[in-house]
């Protein structure tokens, strides 16, 4: 008996032929493909802290640095140099800072912008901002000073999806479209007729709608340098954080709703590997290598850390941070 996987890939594919895309049909999957692993941060043994930083309460941490941020809520954007960049909130307000290795901060803007995203390189902020309904403003800024250097208007519902090297992605849904931005010659080419919703510039992945996800809206994983060439399609799955490489993905029901408590991992073709389900949630999440998913677990009494995974082999990156 076919599994639900095969079933629908020849419907799949029809629409995808209709929609201008060729679609590369996943190898079948088994029952036992990507065993759930249950994640419990009191059953999980203390590794090393992570390879890459992340906040843990409001710490960011890196390997043994751990280094302590005074406010509410700290919301790491990555690195730019030898500093830390992250949107910080307190009672105060809020800003973006760059936070050096012994805790000295420099605010870069002084109030953290609708949405804001670091580059790739760490050499640029890309901010978002809604101008009336039908218009969006995405502005570039020097990570270190803060200075604007370029901005453009795009559509409706316009929203960065990555940013490198004088590069960047935007996914906008009024009208539906991807575009690529590149910013020294303020120079918009499509990438895509769909609304895009996640992207790596690094690992050439995109992933886009092809309608509203309540309208019959399925995912489609292409490459940014081939976009009429689909890896993987799915009615049932979306693309959370893609690996470094770009070949494996964490994902998640497409029609997610409430608490994420349980994240699969796929292959670009759409294999389930692995799949973890947390005691109450999963916070921020990301990849620590190519292999290794390093996400932020919470528990029912809402104590969270930092939990690395290797297909079933998981254990803590950080002590356990109580609420």
């Amino acid at each position: 008996m076919a599994t639900p996987l095969v079933r629908l890939t020849t419907a799949l594919l029809a629409v995808a032929t209709a929609a201008g895309l060729a679609v590369v049909p996943p190898a079948a999957a088994r029952p036992d493909d990507g065993a759930v692993t249950s994640v419990r941060l009191g059953q999980l043994d203390r590794g090393p802290g992570p390879a890459v930083p992340r906040v843990v309460g409001t710490s960011i941490v890196e390997g043994d640095r751990v280094v302590a941020v005074d406010a509410d809520e700290v919301q790491l954007l990555g690195v730019s140099g030898a500093e830390y960049v992250a949107s910080i909130y307190s009672a105060e307000g809020s800003s973006v800072e760059r936070v050096a290795a012994d805790g000295t901060r420099t605010v870069v803007l002084d109030r953290v912008p609708f949405a804001v995203a670091l580059s790739g390189d760490g050499t640029q902020l890309v901010t978002t901002r809604p101008r009336g309904t039908r218009r969006t403003v995405v502005a570039v800024r020097d990570a270190t000073t803060g200075d604007r250097v370029a901005r453009h208007t795009f559509g409706a519902g316009a929203f960065v999806l990555d940013a490198d090297e004088g590069r960047v992605v935007v996914g906008q849904t009024g009208p539906e479209r991807t575009s690529s931005w590149h910013v020294d010659r303020d120079r918009v080419t499509r990438i895509s007729d769909r609304t895009g919703y996640a992207a790596d510039i690094s690992a050439d992945r995109l992933a886009v709608f092809t309608a509203p996800l309540y309208d019959g809206g399925c995912s489609v994983l292409t490459r940014i340098s081939t976009p009429q060439r689909a890896t993987w399609r799915s009615c049932e799955r979306a693309v959370l954080a893609f690996s470094p490489d770009g070949r494996r993905m964490l994902t998640t029901n497409i029609l997610m709703d409430g608490p994420l408590g349980q994240v699969e991992v796929h292959t670009a073709r759409g294999r389930r590997v692995a799949a973890y389900r947390s005691g109450d949630s999963f916070g921020v999440l990301g990849w620590e290598d190519a292999r290794t998913a390093l996400v932020t677990v919470y528990d029912r009494r809402g104590r969270s850390a930092l939990v690395r995974c290797h297909l079933t082999d998981c254990e803590r990156a950080s002590d356990v941070v109580a609420p």
